[in-house]
């Protein structure tokens, strides 16, 4: 499944961290990041269309289950200051 899921991404135009293979990013007119651990997928942007685009088209692709707005991912909180922009792990 991750090759599948991997070539799927690539496909439509994310590309691998080198650095970390659980991030995938796409740098259009903004930058996407797709954080995958095993079955535990977190989409990041600024835009939010952009983002239910990309779940339509994984969801169309592979059984998905969105839980909204998320959280905490691998133990770790998360905090979101959208007047500043910033994301908060503890």
């Amino acid at each position: 499944m991750v090759q599948t899921f991997d070539f799927f991404v690539h496909s439509i135009g994310f590309k691998r961290s080198e650095f970390d293979h659980c991030l995938y990013f796409q740098h259009d007119n903004n930058c996407v990041f797709l954080l995958l651990y095993v079955d535990n997928m977190l989409l990041i942007g600024p835009n939010l269309k952009m983002i239910n685009e990309i779940k339509i088209t994984l969801d169309k692709e592979f059984d998905m289950k969105d839980l909204g707005n998320g959280r905490k991912i691998l133990g770790m909180e998360m905090e979101r200051n959208r007047s500043n922009s910033c994301l908060f792990l503890h």
